[in-house]
């Protein structure tokens, strides 16, 4: 019989300091809160839970390329052969080769490529000059002062940009 009481006490010892963790708001190392309205407790922590999310997979992008080709057609007039949004530079010159020569243009020559960034050509009275840059507003301004410092009214003629994509 002393030996039950003894046990008896024992286990009500335990559920006593569980109670107080409980109580308290704080649970000892590798156990966390329970318990709602008017019951409280700690219980372990989960290990190898296979319900806890899994991380999601890392973000991946896929390059896109663009391309500004100068060409000239039967006039003599300037031909600008233009490529946007493509998987690889190839693709891009060679996409903006079929635009310029669609157009009636012959000897085209690719200008530029550039990839994953935006693109300018600004036109002046006797040359055209193109750029590249991260934004917009940077390749319209780098491609007018290039131009500004070989022609005189430059005006910007073609602007694209050809942006990552994201694909995970």
């Amino acid at each position: 019989m002393n030996h039950i009481v003894k046990l008896l006490l024992l286990m009500m010892s335990g559920l006593i300091v569980e109670i107080a963790y409980a109580e308290g708001g704080t649970c000892p190392d590798g156990y966390y809160p329970i318990g709602g309205q008017g019951t409280s407790g700690c219980a372990p922590m989960p290990y190898n839970n296979p319900t806890a999310p899994t991380p999601p997979p890392p973000v991946r992008w896929a390059d896109r390329y663009g391309s500004i080709v100068f060409g000239v057609d039967s006039k003599g007039d300037g031909i600008l052969g233009t490529s946007k949004d493509k998987t690889t530079s190839r693709d891009a010159n060679d996409a903006a080769i079929q635009n310029c020569t669609s157009q009636g243009g012959h000897a085209c020559k690719v200008a530029l490529t550039y990839h994953n960034q935006c693109v300018a050509t600004a036109s002046g009275v006797t040359a055209s000059r193109s750029a590249s840059a991260p934004t917009l507003e940077k390749a319209i301004q780098v491609a007018t002062e290039d131009c500004n410092a070989v022609s005189r009214e430059c005006k910007v003629y073609y602007t694209a940009c050809s942006m990552p994509v994201r694909i995970q």
